[in-house]
């Protein structure tokens, strides 16, 4: 009879709890069960209503602004009074809802062909989801494997209601080669509102973002030189015509010696030897994997770092502060890049005309590998 009565009980609870689940009237509630008391505690789901009745302002007033909407303008003091509700209350709103009224998901899919624990692909969802929480939309992973490269079953996640638009974040050639423009082609086709981010195609439409490799490398030279060094080496892992990626910097380090009057002297990272390293005096590197493996050699061969040979990176890595000497890196924006794709997927996904950004410079990043005079 005791666990016919602890099930009865148990029943009664459960349909107890489910009733109010739905109603969500109060916090707290006793049941009594012949004879016997069970508390049962609720957290009640703040909703746009109670942020209402705080602000003491309308329901649409605090959607309107909760939600960004430049439909309607409201005075500085309503829309912080609504801000501190929501705050107060610890408002978060409801998609699922939101979605069923609107017909969105409110959720942007990345499809991500970079490996997860490389700085690109982890800048680039930190600015996205920065941009997303903003506009109160959540991120969705779409599954795809730099394996795949013909996986195209992300879309399915636009068809079925389950993201707005997709971000498609494109690898360089050698993290892996997809047929980009056949992605397109696909999105495309099914409607899908999209963004790209490291394109390799040659466009002017507004929602492909290129990297600028050839500039990161220029900015670099140009930080030396701007530092007092006038022999400044490039050097980089063996150059293949296969990874247009390696030629644009090639052509970025060219370019910045070309018109600052300097030589030229391009070097392989396999083929420097102590007589070579001898007679450096500033170098960039493609990449800061390729600044690791010279500030390794010159260590072994007996050189200072910056005092005999300054180097900078022209990208940065998650690792570049720690290596033996912090590493001074010309890096591409990519945080930023990618905050402006996703605002512009957004204004996409919202019918809202978008126009063609212009290039984003590069920037320093300044550690303690470069001598300056």
């Amino acid at each position: 009879m005791v666990k016919v009565e602890a099930i009865q009980q148990f029943i009664l609870c459960c349909r107890y709890f489910f009733k109010k689940i739905l109603t969500m009237s109060f916090f707290y509630d006793i049941i009594i069960y012949r004879n016997v008391s069970i508390e049962v505690i609720f957290i009640k789901r703040i909703t746009i209503k109670d942020v209402a009745r705080e602000a003491g302002t309308s329901i649409s007033a605090v959607s309107y602004v909760l939600n960004n909407s430049t439909e309607k303008k409201y005075s500085e003091t309503t829309v912080k009074r609504i801000k501190e509700a929501a705050k107060k209350l610890n408002y978060t709103p409801n998609n699922i809802a939101r979605g069923m009224r609107s017909q969105k998901a409110y959720s942007i899919g990345i499809v991500n062909f970079w490996d997860i624990y490389n700085h690109v692909f982890v800048k680039s969802l930190n600015g996205i989801v920065e941009v997303a929480n903003e506009y109160k939309y959540s991120v969705v992973l779409c599954p795809v494997s730099n394996k795949n490269v013909n996986d195209y079953s992300y879309i399915d996640y636009f068809i079925n209601r389950r993201v707005d638009g997709i971000v498609l974040i494109a690898p360089v050639q050698s993290e892996c080669v997809i047929d980009e423009q056949e992605h397109i082609n696909r999105m495309k086709k099914a409607g899908v509102p999209f963004v790209v981010i490291n394109t390799s195609l040659n466009t002017n439409e507004p929602n492909f973002f290129r990297y600028d490799f050839s500039q990161a490398v220029y900015t670099a030279t140009e930080y030396l030189f701007s530092n007092g060094h006038r022999d400044i080496a490039y050097v980089t892992p063996n150059i293949s015509d296969t990874y247009p990626e390696m030629l644009e910097r090639l052509n970025g380090y060219k370019q910045a010696v070309k018109e600052l009057g300097l030589n030229t002297t391009v070097y392989n990272i396999d083929d420097i030897d102590f007589n070579t390293m001898n007679k450096l005096s500033a170098v960039v590197t493609n990449k800061t994997d390729t600044a690791k493996k010279f500030i390794d050699k010159a260590i072994d061969f007996g050189f200072s770092i910056p005092d005999q040979i300054s180097i900078v990176a022209a990208n940065a890595e998650n690792y570049s502060e720690y290596l033996y000497v912090p590493l001074t890196c010309s890096q591409i924006p990519i945080s930023t890049i990618a905050r402006m794709a996703a605002k512009m997927l957004i204004d996409i996904i919202n019918d809202k005309s978008v126009e063609k950004i212009d290039k984003i410079s590069c920037e320093i990043v300044d550690g303690k590998s470069v001598k300056k005079f």
